[in-house]
């Protein structure tokens, strides 16, 4: 059975309210874990929220297999918000899970609210018994808050099977080949696909971070979602006429760079502009270009002497007393970091304006927000805390919080 035409513009608006709800909990893990500023983010983000519900968007009964689950169990409106955080978590993350207390915390906004709303991840509560919210594997705590959940493998199906378009409706999509408007939204897909080669490189050969107990997405599926990132970013650049412009790909040409030469400069690029750290080793660099331990060997030779990036200029190799290659740390230099911003020419970015780039890049809705607010004058600047190391470059993943 699949959804109608006003079914299926309904849960369109339902999936935004959940993609809001999971930028909220990004907001929240980034200030907890000293990613970004504390206050701004969180408030914007979850005005947001509160004004898609003013809207009443809740009002009207849920589509399709959620609407079948309401009205079996008279879910409130928490529960529902509950339900469309992980079904966005699960959609864009995969089976990777959130915490009981990552839930509640999106959901309420005080710690009372927090304590008040567990039960409704209690074993006997709705969203458990009619099998909408699971416990992932390996969730041995007994008190819900620290336990982990996702949106169960029976709903997912379902509301994946009731998204598919029959024949004779299945026209073009809307974003098979939307061209890019401007080289930062490009710049913006190299950061999550570059994330996700951060990602696979933590699952095929190393330990989580300490602390980090989030339960990972198989190398399988990490795979398909890189592969579908890189060809969506390849028909999205062909479409695109003044792609050969873009600072990132007219470097690549001048210098005959790779594509994991070009991934790497994203990765060194954002790594300076989320964390405010220039300085990232060579090894994990090339854990994050490699899918085997054939490749660990072989890629370590783009960050030699001899290779484009360093003999260009592009990229410093900085080299420990003994010289050895994996224990080498690499950045890019200020005129390449300014270049790729798009700002060749105009005074040296400081690194307060890239920390504040990097809290206003995980805030951002979508692109359309980007280029309205370019140009707008700045609002009174308010002093703001050095973010620390991110870990892995990740984006919205879990945390290990100091309690």
């Amino acid at each position: 059975m699949t959804l109608g035409d006003e079914d299926r513009l309904h849960l369109e608006r339902l999936l935004e309210l959940g993609d809001r709800l999971n930028r909220l909990q990004r907001a929240i893990d980034d200030e907890m874990s000293g990613r970004r500023p504390e206050g701004a983010a969180r408030e914007r983000t979850r005005k947001g929220v509160e004004q898609a519900l003013e809207e009443g968007l809740l009002d009207s009964p849920l589509p399709g297999t959620l609407g079948r689950l309401e009205r079996k169990r008279r879910f409130s409106r928490e529960e529902v918000l509950v339900l469309l955080l992980l079904l966005s978590r699960r959609v864009q993350w995969g089976e990777e899970g959130l915490s009981g207390r990552e839930i509640l915390e999106v959901v309420f906004d005080s710690s009372y609210g927090i304590l008040d709303g567990a039960e409704m991840l209690d074993e006997g509560a709705p969203l458990r018994t009619c099998g909408a919210v699971a416990p992932t594997d390996g969730s041995e705590s007994t008190d819900v808050l620290d336990q982990w959940f996702v949106l169960s493998d029976r709903v997912y199906r379902s509301v994946r099977r009731e998204m598919r378009r029959g024949p004779a409706r299945r026209g073009p999509r809307r974003e098979s080949a939307r061209p890019y408007r401007d080289h930062r939204e490009h710049l913006m897909d190299m950061a999550r696909l570059t994330s996700l080669y951060q990602r696979r490189a933590m699952r095929l050969f190393g330990p989580p971070p300490e602390g980090e107990e989030r339960p990972y997405e198989s190398f399988e599926r990490l795979q398909e979602r890189i592969r579908d990132a890189e060809a969506r970013i390849q028909r999205r650049l062909e479409t695109t006429e003044a792609s050969a412009g873009f600072p990132i790909l007219r470097l690549g040409k001048q210098n005959a760079l790779g594509n994991d030469e070009i991934a790497a400069l994203a990765i060194l690029l954002f790594q300076e502009v989320y964390t405010g750290s220039s300085y990232l080793p060579v090894v994990d660099l090339v854990k994050a270009l490699s899918v085997t331990e054939e490749e660990l060997i072989e890629k370590r030779g783009l960050f030699r002497k001899e290779g484009a990036l360093p003999r260009s200029g592009l990229v410093v190799v900085e080299e420990e007393p003994l010289e050895r290659e994996f224990s080498a740390e690499a950045y890019l230099p200020s005129w390449v970091v300014d270049d790729l911003l798009g700002s060749s020419g105009k005074p040296g970015i400081t690194a307060e304006a890239r920390r504040d780039f990097a809290a206003y890049l995980a805030q951002l809705q979508d692109s359309r927000q980007f280029f309205r607010d370019m140009g707008e004058p700045d609002a009174e600047k308010k002093e703001r805390k050095r973010a620390g190391p991110g870990r892995g470059g990740r984006r919205g993943g879990g945390r290990g919080r100091g309690r």
